[in-house]
């Protein structure tokens, strides 16, 4: 279809010729382009899942950002109960250590107590003829010179 052939023809054809000739450029043009908008298509559907899925993962982010700083809370507060906890089993440790060492000193404090009471039980036993011996001196030789 030239347009000049038409033209010599019939100048009336010539701009139905043109019009006929724009008409089959459009639809080869469509042709070309109809694959394309159905990928267009199909992209925008998949782009529109794949942001719906990001909402999704972004929400279920941002719930686990918040558990993760409950958690650390959680942590925090236990590590620091731990800590007192350990200063406090140190401080009842020492405690202790210091309980047995004296808890060892009077062990040989009771020993010691035990013997004493031993030989005052003997002196009191030894007491009442000890008095009688001084009264017999005190009777008998208080009139003798030293």
């Amino acid at each position: 279809l030239k347009p000049e052939v038409i033209k010599r023809a019939s100048v009336a054809a010539a701009p139905l010729a043109a019009w006929v000739t724009a008409n089959l450029q459009y639809a080869e043009v469509l042709q070309r382009t109809e694959p394309l908008e159905a990928e267009l298509a199909k992209l925008k559907d998949s782009l529109q899942k794949t942001q719906a899925k990001l909402g999704n993962t972004e929400d279920q982010l941002k719930k686990v950002d918040k558990k993760v700083k409950e958690m650390k809370k959680t942590f925090k507060n236990l590590t620091s109960e731990s800590e007192k906890l350990r200063i406090g089993l140190e401080k009842a440790e020492e405690i202790l250590k210091g309980a047995q060492e004296l808890l060892g000193k009077l062990t040989g404090e009771k020993t010691r107590w035990e013997e004493q009471v031993k030989e005052l039980d003997e002196q009191l036993q030894e007491v009442s003829n000890y008095s009688l011996l001084s009264a017999a001196y005190m009777i008998y030789i208080s009139g003798e010179d030293e």
